[in-house]
């Protein structure tokens, strides 16, 4: 027995009972036997609670509630705790977003795609649909995003000889900006693409997924200097 737990005087009565009874009274140690394992809970239960009250949690330090404090980590409260950022008090301006990726694929792939020669049909064309309507679906999948009523969003392509870049270029009119749903417009296109090609490629590669410009807010305008 752990020296830190007090003693159970069920068990010590327990003991004593079936040293004096035997087997004669199996109704009283079966219910002494009840009333310890209750108690057992119970101290199972302090212990639980005792941890979690000690037990440092690293997304509530001093440090992480300055940061939070001074707008270092937006989605992050006071306490260290995810939220959805309050934008209320920020005025509507211009939003505009740029993300690109890169899907790598075989020459032979890549003739099939520009060829249209691909059996579930024209590849760019449904990836930029399907671009468009990750854009307007971001708020759904990335959870602390906010709801935007987009004023546009562009997919467009670049065919090289192994692989297909995405653009996705987004803009709104709103307190916050539109970087997640480039980026989750861009992603989704990719992987579209793999998608309508993996009959003929399992071997590509999605990647290079990164934010390349944005504007207005105010953090201020963000332009990517290399593609490293």
């Amino acid at each position: 027995m752990r020296d830190d737990v007090p003693a159970d005087p069920t068990i010590v009565a327990a003991r004593e009972l079936r040293r004096s009874v035997g087997r004669r009274d199996c109704g009283l140690v079966t219910a002494l036997r009840r009333s310890h394992v209750r108690y057992c809970d119970t101290w199972s239960e302090h212990c639980r609670q005792s941890r979690y009250e000690t037990e440092e949690d690293p997304m509530n330090t001093p440090e992480t509630r300055d940061e939070a404090s001074q707008g270092k980590l937006s989605h992050v409260d006071a306490q260290g705790r995810a939220h959805m950022v309050d934008v209320g008090d920020k005025d509507k301006t211009r939003r505009r977003a740029v993300a690109r990726c890169r899907v790598e694929m075989a020459p032979s792939t890549v003739r099939a795609v520009i060829e249209n020669g691909i059996a579930k049909g024209d590849v760019l064309a449904v990836a930029r649909i399907a671009g468009i309507q990750a854009a307007k679906k971001t708020s759904d999948m990335i959870p602390l995003c906010h709801p935007l009523m987009l004023t546009s969003v562009q997919v467009d392509f670049e065919v090289g000889e192994t692989s297909v870049v995405v653009e996705a270029r987004v803009e709104v009119d709103d307190r916050t900006g539109v970087e997640m749903e480039a980026l989750h417009a861009c992603s989704v296109a990719a992987l579209t693409i793999y998608d309508m090609c993996k009959a003929i490629d399992k071997e590509m590669v999605i990647g290079d997924l990164a934010l390349w410009e944005k504007s207005g807010g105010r953090s201020g305008d963000y332009r990517r200097h290399s593609k490293s």
